[in-house]
């Protein structure tokens, strides 16, 4: 009968619903998992260039509070003589058409699906932003680089035919960190040190769900 149909209906509906659920969780699990494999290499790098030098403070995976209440998280902050770097990392693979002053890149996997990213350097100028107003430092205080450990091919504004690409590829960066010239005193370094240590939240499933839920009202206020 008529109600049978209709009951018929709603469990095909509910149950393709619930498919298609679980492979959306499934998908951003596997993004997120590929994320912290990129960010733990270049972490493995700084460790073995940065950390081991006295007196250098290697931060990954960083969350600190911004005055407007809501949080920014930073991949890596290395505070040395050499330099305060902010460290953006992605692990994606096959194709990135990105142009220089565009908010949102677009990113087409192996398998051909495509998806908006936002613009990492956009997106590292902000934690250089944040930083610069928790230390009362100059924004070129900062050295910002965005790597990518992935293998995938960048087109656009951001890799000109000729001159360098502004995103780095892997972690060969770290090597040239080390062996720049000395910018900063130590008595400055350790400053700032104290300053990250008086202020950044502490590594956990909570500081993450609510950095998350920042992010995602930060979206939804844009849209509207």
């Amino acid at each position: 009968n008529l109600f049978m149909d209709i009951y018929s209906i709603l469990m095909c509906l509910c149950v393709i619903g619930i498919f298609i659920l679980i492979g959306k969780l499934k998908s951003n699990y596997k993004k997120a998992e590929q994320g912290r494999a990129g960010e733990a290499k270049v972490a493995k790098s700084l460790k073995f260039w940065m950390k081991k030098r006295n007196k250098t403070y290697v931060y990954n995976d960083l969350t600190l509070p911004t005055r407007s209440g809501r949080t920014t998280q930073i991949d890596h902050l290395v505070l040395s003589r050499k330099g305060l770097f902010v460290i953006e990392t992605k692990n994606l693979n096959g194709k990135i058409y990105a142009d220089i002053d565009k908010p949102q890149w677009k990113h087409i996997n192996r398998k051909g699906m495509k998806n908006d990213i936002y613009n990492p350097i956009f997106q590292n100028n902000g934690h250089i932003g944040h930083l610069a107003s928790l230390f009362d430092e100059p924004n070129s205080s900062f050295t910002g680089i965005v790597t990518n450990i992935g293998s995938a091919t960048i087109k656009g504004s951001v890799n000109p035919l000729f001159g360098k690409c502004l995103i780095e590829r892997g972690t060969g960066f770290v090597f040239r960190m080390w062996r720049s010239q000395n910018r900063f005193d130590q008595a400055h370094i350790d400053h700032l040190m104290k300053i990250v240590e008086e202020n950044k939240l502490e590594q956990s499933a909570k500081t993450n769900k609510t950095h998350l839920e920042n992010v995602r009202r930060k979206k939804k206020w844009k849209l509207m």
